[in-house]
């Protein structure tokens, strides 16, 4: 939440008939497109020990790229997002790592047509691999890893290297994200970015920013980093997205990058909303959405909200449309109860930072504050219950990442585990 709903935001939320109406527009228009997409997903299974990744295809009939694929390291589930359609899915073993499908040495699965409506979701897609799976098909050129080429849906960018210098993580494209998210993943996008290729000796370390923020908001705390033994990694999506949707893209792509990039250790540092959204990831990637992502040893949030935020409830209540992660940011929200009362791995190192340098000028925030989020969500008992340990900072919502007492604190416990 880079400031979330802070710089008047609070204002507009409380106050709607401040809010420019083109504004909800987007909002509207967005969220007719998600309601319009369908999803596939299922469970692949195999004969035997495995030899290499599991590759499930999805294409439509007669064409000659594959609409997407998605990449497992061991059986399990699988997930696709698609307009509606007629689609062919498929999975077979990729043993020689070549993303071509060798008949008689690779196992494969049977190729299952599928039908799927507007706004349809399929979880009973299931793919079985064995070395004799029935009739000969033509399977389609597959797409590079991290693209894809489904009509109507835009790239995600999965390890694309860049810098923090780069204009697509401008203040108002993170602002963008809030409003118009699916018009962000078009005309931005999302996705988990680097500053220099993946690199097998260093520990990679998984920035999430908060709501209306990107990757910039963490320059400082990066610029602490030991850079021979970590390499910082960007989550950067659209804000305004549903959080559990914005989950299960992160494990998704994660899951991509560890059989890509064959990361052994795996560290989190999240901030504000971000810290909710890394919280489902993590939740994921021990085996929900994907197949186990191994190494997620650490994981820091940084003022997080995790009793909600009032904001968020009275945009729910008054906004003229409703952005979709307003819904999960609001107390007592399906999404925060889940969230909460899934605890987190047992292996995993999770601390606690929250600042408490705000004032009490706002009507929706009683109490102590770091001038955007209470210290009393910052602390909600469930999350103080799951904390190895917390540390608090005479700090501001967003100052608090920017100081150099958290930098410390940050690099002391990357030690640890």
């Amino acid at each position: 939440m880079r400031g979330f709903l802070s710089s008047g935001v609070i204002a507009m939320l409380s106050l709607q008939a401040m809010v420019s109406g083109c504004v909800f527009r987007g909002v509207r228009r967005d969220i007719a497109v998600v309601q319009r997409s369908a999803s596939i997903r299922g469970t692949v299974t195999r004969d035997g020990a495995g030899r290499g990744d599991i590759l499930v295809v999805v294409y439509t009939p007669g064409a000659s790229v594959a609409a997407d694929v998605f990449t497992l390291g061991a059986p399990g589930q699988y997930l696709f997002t698609l307009p509606a359609g007629d689609y062919r899915v498929m999975a077979f073993e990729d043993a020689n790592g070549d993303r071509v499908f060798e008949p008689g040495s690779e196992l494969r699965s049977e190729v299952t047509q599928i039908q799927v409506a507007e706004g349809e979701n399929r979880g009973d897609v299931d793919l079985h691999l064995s070395p004799n799976s029935g009739t000969a098909f033509d399977l389609p050129r597959l797409p590079p890893p991290g693209q894809r080429a489904v009509p109507g849906l835009p790239d995600i960018q999965v390890g694309t290297i860049t810098t923090l210098d780069d204009p697509r993580f401008s203040a108002d494209n993170g602002r963008f994200g809030m409003w118009e998210p699916i018009a962000f993943m078009f005309n931005v996008g999302a996705g988990i970015y680097f500053l220099e290729p993946c690199d097998k000796s260093r520990t990679p370390i998984l920035f999430v920013h908060g709501i209306g923020g990107n990757p910039t908001d963490f320059k400082y705390l990066v610029s602490r980093l030991d850079r021979d033994r970590f390499q910082p990694w960007f989550v950067y999506y659209p804000s305004g997205l549903e959080l559990s949707r914005t989950a299960d893209g992160i494990a998704r792509w994660m899951r991509e990058l560890q059989a890509r990039c064959g990361f052994r250790r795996l560290v989190v540092v999240a901030h504000s909303m971000g810290g909710l959204v890394a919280r489902a990831f993590i939740e994921r990637a021990a085996g929900g959405v994907v197949p186990a992502i191994g190494g997620i040893d650490t994981f820091i949030s940084i003022s997080t909200p995790w009793g909600g935020h009032r904001a968020a409830a009275r945009g729910v209540e008054r906004a003229p449309a409703v952005v979709p992660a307003w819904r999960d940011l609001a107390p007592g929200s399906p999404f925060l109860e889940t969230l909460m009362g899934t605890p987190l791995p047992r292996d995993l190192h999770y601390y606690l930072f929250f600042g408490f340098a705000g004032s009490n000028r706002s009507p929706l925030l009683t109490g102590a504050n770091d001038g955007v989020v209470t210290v009393a969500a910052e602390l909600d008992p469930s999350a103080q219950k799951a904390a190895i340990r917390m540390f608090g900072y005479d700090e501001t919502h967003t100052g608090i990442l920017n100081s150099s007492a958290v930098a410390a604190q940050l690099n002391a416990l990357l030690e640890v585990p």
